[in-house]
């Protein structure tokens, strides 16, 4: 399960079928906007969240087979579309 300091990403591999969640450890997000970026470090994806959430989903339909980071502020997730 790929986490960080004050996040964490379920599951690490997923289908264009599938949703990605991600939580809050601490209960509350530091910063209301995402972004997923490829491997080659193209951005791919952008959006923001509720400031009064403690996690999310997000649906990966439409994105190619691949590696990418979901960048929230400072910290960087690690996940798969298979």
């Amino acid at each position: 399960m790929p986490a960080s300091e004050n996040l964490i990403l379920l599951p690490q591999e997923v289908s264009t079928q599938e949703s990605i969640r991600i939580i809050s450890r601490t209960g509350k997000f530091t910063t209301t906007t995402y972004e997923i970026y490829n491997f080659s470090g193209k951005l791919i994806r952008k959006g923001s969240i509720d400031a009064s959430c403690n996690e999310f989903s997000l649906r990966m339909a439409g994105m190619q087979k691949g590696k990418y980071n979901l960048q929230m502020g400072e910290e960087m997730l690690a996940f798969c579309i298979s």
